[in-house]
């Protein structure tokens, strides 16, 4: 049967499949939590996609999936893009003090800069301020 993706991404026979998606699944598998089946006009318009989708040799091509980021993902990415918006070598003492130890652990594996796995935080600022 065809289904469409509830409000969270399902994972099925090894691959995820974002919110609003549509794909084949197997009757005894179907979950009406995760999942609904969907309608004529959705499968219609799935349809549609798919077959404007082909390649040359007339052989259907699946569309690309939209890439799905998991909160953790975008959080290292949001941490990521802070520590390199910013050098700390040029930031004060104090307010290295405010920032949170894993943030300073990131620019210091960023940098390449290495530091003991249970050092504190005046340990990575005397690492960052080269102290």
């Amino acid at each position: 049967m065809i289904v469409k993706v509830l409000n969270i991404p399902v994972r099925y026979k090894g691959e995820t499949h974002p919110s609003g998606q549509l794909f084949e699944m197997e009757d005894e598998h179907f979950d009406k939590n995760i999942v609904k089946k969907a309608t004529a006009e959705e499968e219609e318009e799935a349809m549609a996609k798919y077959s404007r989708a082909a390649d040359r040799s007339g052989k259907p091509v699946e569309p690309e999936k939209e890439e799905v980021k998991t909160n953790v993902a975008v959080d290292i990415e949001k941490k990521e893009a802070a520590v390199e918006a910013e050098d700390y070598k040029t930031v004060s003492r104090s307010k290295l003090e405010g920032i949170k130890n894993d943030d300073l652990k990131a620019y210091l594996n960023k940098n390449e800069i290495k530091y003991a796995n249970d050092a504190e935080k005046k340990d990575l600022i005397n690492l960052i301020l080269g102290e």
